[in-house]
């Protein structure tokens, strides 16, 4: 998926930049699409007016979801998903999808949850058995390329 880079297309190569279609984003596109008008070139066309206030559209969606809105709505939304993305891709990957650098992720977006404690208070036997499976795994390429 293209997305357009508003804060830095003013920048060379930095106008838009590409983002992988997410597998649980497809249902959702796929409805909109169904339901768009006949001919429309996009999904979401309400908010794409300059003008168009989308703060306050996805504050009514959020409360018509029964969710209370929460404080830096757009900032709470980047720093969930950029956590999210870091923890299953490398990190430079992450930033890259986000447009950004992982410095910037690791001081204003990445956070530490309560997965990350779950995983870390995980029984000592479960960390041993992914410990011997990622140490099997170098002994296997370190064979493979004649270094063992």
């Amino acid at each position: 998926m293209i997305v357009r880079s508003p804060k830095t297309e003013h920048h060379v190569g930095h106008e838009m930049r590409v983002v992988p279609l997410f597998p649980e984003l497809v249902p959702v596109l796929n409805q909109a699409w169904d339901e768009a008008e006949e001919g429309a070139e996009h999904v979401v066309t309400k908010q794409r007016d300059a003008t168009a206030n989308f703060r306050t559209t996805m504050t009514k969606i959020i409360a018509h979801a029964g969710l209370k809105p929460w404080p830096k709505l757009f900032h709470a939304l980047r720093a969930s998903i950029a956590t999210e993305l870091a923890d299953k891709y490398p990190g430079h990957v992450a930033a890259a999808w986000l447009g950004h650098t992982q410095q910037v992720a690791n001081k204003h977006y990445r956070q530490v949850t309560d997965d990350h404690y779950e995983e870390a208070a995980r029984s000592p036997e479960r960390a041993a058995q992914s410990a011997d499976v990622k140490l099997q795994a170098l002994a296997g390429k370190l064979a493979g390329s004649g270094n063992a």
